[in-house]
């Protein structure tokens, strides 16, 4: 499954990617790769947990903890906003 990373903070390594789907994932990057906005990435989300995802942009993998995954915008942005200000 492919994803676009929309947010990513450096600071928190928390991140809200889009996936083919519709589906928008909130998670946090464990790994101490960074990921940019627009960076694409490839692998299994299906499931919420750790994981890793590929960033094909940077040919890095991507160890995450899938925290979130909904189709409303409005609720990831307010997920996301939350995880921010508490991290």
């Amino acid at each position: 499954m492919c994803h676009v990373i929309l947010h990513f903070s450096r600071k928190t390594g928390c991140m809200c990617s889009l996936n083919e789907h519709g589906e928008f994932i909130i998670a946090l990057v464990l790994s101490a790769c960074t990921a940019n906005e627009g960076d694409l990435l490839v692998g299994d989300s299906s499931c919420a947990g750790m994981g890793e995802l590929f960033n094909a942009t940077q040919d890095v993998m991507l160890n995450v903890d899938i925290l979130y995954r909904t189709r409303s915008e409005v609720y990831a942005r307010t997920l996301l906003r939350n995880l921010l200000a508490n991290h």
